[in-house]
C-alpha cells in the first residue's frame, strides 16, 4: 500500500488476481520511482500474506550511484529476519520466549529445527537477497 500522504487515499500495487486483486496495480509494471519522490515518502508492505508481516518502507535519503555495484543493494539492517513459516508476529514473538528459556518444553526442538544458529539480535547483510523479479514470475507459471 502506498499512501503519499493522506491515510484515506491508497494504492494497491501487487500480483492481481481475480479472488483479491480488486484494484490492485501489477506489480510488474510499476515502478517505485514512480511513488518515492521526497525524503520521508513511505508505504505498507505486507510480506506472506498467511502470517501477515508488516513492514514500513521509508524512503530516507539519495545516494550517488557506484557504477562498480549491483542494483539493487542492502545498506543496513537491525535483527535477523524472523525463520519462514514461523507464524507472524504471534508465532515469533512464541519463538523468540522459548529460545530464551532452555527449560522450556520446547527448546531443544526449536533449538535443533534451527541448528542452534538463530540470533534474533544479530542482521548479517550477507543473508540479504534480491531476487530477480522476471526470473520470479516465469517460475510461477511453470
Amino acid at each position: 500500500f502506498i499512501s503519499n500522504g493522506n491515510m484515506d487515499e491508497h494504492i494497491r500495487i501487487g500480483q492481481p488476481d481475480n479472488e483479491f486483486g480488486v484494484g490492485v496495480l501489477s506489480e510488474r509494471k510499476e515502478k517505485i520511482k514512480d511513488y518515492f519522490h521526497n525524503v520521508k515518502d513511505s508505504c505498507d508492505y505486507i510480506y506472506d500474506f498467511g502470517d501477515d508481516w508488516h513492514h514500513k518502507v521509508e524512503f530516507e535519503k539519495v545516494i550517488p550511484k557506484d557504477e562498480n555495484r549491483q542494483y539493487p543493494i542492502c545498506l543496513s539492517g537491525k535483527r535477523a529476519c524472523p525463520p519462514e513459516n514461523s507464524g507472524g508476529i504471534g508465532g515469533y514473538s512464541e519463538l523468540l520466549s522459548i529460545l530464551k528459556n532452555p527449560g522450556h518444553e520446547e527448546y531443544l526442538n526449536y533449538v535443533e529445527l534451527k541448528e542452534g544458529n538463530f540470533n534474533p539480535e544479530q542482521f548479517n547483510i550477507k543473508d540479504v537477497i534480491f531476487c530477480d523479479p522476471e526470473k520470479e514470475w516465469k517460475d510461477r507459471l511453470i
